[in-house]
């Protein structure tokens, strides 16, 4: 499980977990999770209004991670 340490970390070898990362990676695993659900269930899913969604998010984790580059 290292490559996952290494992604939610902003160091290679830093055991501190930064939390835009971290927050990021739940977004999408919670928003991945919940387009699944809904196929489950038989609910009509707008792939248009997702991948809208889904791309500002990772657009803005993406800013805060150049905003925080300076930081580090």
């Amino acid at each position: 499980m290292k490559w996952l340490r290494d992604i939610l970390t902003s160091d290679a070898n830093s055991s501190v977990y930064d939390l835009v990362r971290v927050s990021t990676a739940a977004a999408m695993v919670v928003g991945l999770s919940l387009v699944v659900y809904s196929v489950i269930r038989g609910d009509k899913f707008d792939i248009q209004s997702f991948g809208t969604g889904f791309g500002l998010m990772i657009g803005g984790a993406g800013g805060a991670m150049a905003l925080r580059k300076d930081r580090e």
